[in-house]
């Protein structure tokens, strides 16, 4: 999508979600998925192997992982 788009989808996601709507995303967009969902599930081959708010998966991280970047790749591909 380009950034306009984008800022659609956005508010309307983000309109549904002040309705208190769930709104179901896949996306890889991490940085995204932070600033923009309460929960965020990770999937390993099709399973849910972690699902909480970002703050807490990021807490999850070893070595002081800060970002969700760090926790889909700890989670999604890590053998935990």
């Amino acid at each position: 999508m380009d950034w306009q788009a984008r800022a659609e989808y956005w508010s309307l996601v983000l309109d549904l979600k002040r309705q208190g709507k769930t709104v179901v995303i896949s996306s890889h967009d991490m940085g995204e998925m932070q600033r923009n969902c309460d929960r965020i599930a990770v999937l390993r081959k099709g399973s849910i192997v972690k699902c909480d708010t970002p703050g807490k998966l990021i807490s999850q991280i070893p070595a002081g992982g800060l970002t969700m970047e760090a926790v889909y790749v700890h989670f999604a591909y890590a053998e935990v």
